[in-house]
């Protein structure tokens, strides 16, 4: 069956010209999903790429952005009802871009919501496109395993250059959070019994540890662990109980075999590398001891956004301009109202990555659901301490990972209704 005959078969009434326009937007989702795995894949060289006054990592936030726009537009006629549970997600989105007309800094602010515009569209275009074209599944799992072997290849490579912890190509955190997706959906493969899906699990979480990122590296034992404990029985936590010995095994070799992680681990005081870990969390606190006071000041609506990271980087300009935790970041920029929005938000969508989990109907479908609910549950403990909502390289690919995901059910049941052509 053609992708067009599946557009046709998803309703009756559709206009002579339907079929024409969306076998285009077929073909501009593929492009999309090329250029949000693929491109994400090599955001850390692009981000040495200056053209003018952008990046080249900047350039790919605007063309993602750009396609997932258009093609939300474009998806409209196969929308659906369901859509409306996504409502908490719409309307933090909305919250988001009107805190726009009373931010100080629109140009960070401006660059922020780009962003998150493009982790929802990407979200609901996805949803609604694997719902109607069934190869788009396993096209998009396909081209979220090979993103990740590429970013682990490149950074290899950059390690056999210059050494453990290396930031030549990838900056060690980012690109261990960037990794987080793909191993979620391998620690997925692996709770479904799927051949090697162990061995590249542990492959992942071996470059993590060598990346030297103590944030990724917890976090990856954290996700090989939820894998295993997530919807057990009590009968059937005896595999869960294995998971958390591998998981632990793994992170104390790592610390203790690889040298520069465990003085990453264990810093003496007065020892040359206590600077990093002032940085790490003396900093942290530091940045938060005046972002808190200054959200304070506009505690219901906040002061618009990117003023948090305006904010930041004027008092502290030899940091990054970041408030090191998303969950303060809302709350400065879009105040109580955006956080508990974004709160709901968060919760909503976790809980319908578990509920198509649970309810799948094919083995990939299960998979799709697991590898959404873990890459979730990762972005959303990362945000405590992390900027992840300002990095396109994740926000994009788990976007589309968790959309489309969240259309298997209902693809489910709709091909099950269409009779065969």
């Amino acid at each position: 069956m053609t992708v067009g005959a599946v557009l046709v078969g998803a309703s009756s009434s559709r206009k002579p010209g339907y079929l024409r326009a969306h076998r285009t937007s077929a073909a501009i989702y593929q492009v999309l999903l090329g250029l949000a795995f693929l491109g994400s894949a090599l955001a850390g060289p692009l981000s040495h790429v200056q053209l003018g006054s952008i990046s080249g990592q900047g350039l790919l936030t605007i063309g993602i952005a750009l396609l997932s726009w258009g093609l939300l537009i474009a998806s409209w006629p196969i929308r659906d009802r369901t859509e409306g549970s996504l409502r908490p997600l719409a309307a933090f989105t909305g919250w988001v871009v009107l805190s726009l007309f009373w931010s100080p800094a629109i140009t960070t602010g401006a660059q922020n919501v780009l962003v998150w515009t493009v982790f929802v569209t990407s979200l609901f275009v996805s949803r609604r496109f694997s719902s109607v074209v069934p190869w788009l599944r396993p096209w998009t799992a396909k081209l979220l395993v090979t993103s990740t072997v590429v970013a682990v290849l490149l950074y290899g490579l950059s390690m056999l250059w210059s050494g453990l912890g290396t930031n030549v190509l990838w900056g060690n955190r980012t690109f261990a959070m960037f990794c987080l997706p793909g191993l979620a959906w391998f620690l997925a493969g692996w709770r479904q019994r799927q051949p090697n899906s162990l061995w590249a699990s542990v492959g992942i979480l071996t470059m993590i540890a060598l990346s030297l990122s103590r944030t990724g590296l917890a976090m990856a034992a954290v996700l090989l662990v939820l894998c295993q404990v997530l919807g057990r029985a009590r009968r059937r936590l005896v595999r869960a109980a294995v998971g958390v010995a591998l998981a632990g095994a793994v992170v104390a070799g790592a610390v203790h075999f690889v040298a520069p992680l465990r003085e990453r681990f264990t810093i003496e005081s007065g020892s040359d590398e206590e600077s990093d870990l002032n940085a790490y969390s003396s900093g942290r606190l530091a940045v938060w001891s005046v972002v808190v006071p200054s959200a304070l000041e506009s505690p219901w609506v906040g002061k618009g956004a990117g003023a948090g990271r305006a904010l930041v980087a004027e008092t502290f300009p030899e940091v990054l301009g970041h408030p090191h935790s998303d969950y303060l970041a809302v709350f400065h920029d879009n105040g109580l109202v955006g956080l508990c929005l974004f709160l709901v938000s968060i919760v909503h969508l976790l809980r319908m990555c578990r509920r198509g989990w649970m309810h799948a109907r094919d083995p990939l479908a299960a998979r799709l659901g697991l590898a959404s609910l873990l890459g979730l549950s990762g972005a959303a403990m990362l945000m405590v301490i992390e900027n992840v909502l300002v990095m396109v390289f994740v926000m994009a690919p788990l976007g589309l990972l968790i959309g489309t995901a969240l259309a298997t059910p209902r693809q489910a049941a709709t091909l099950a209704r269409r009779p065969a052509s």
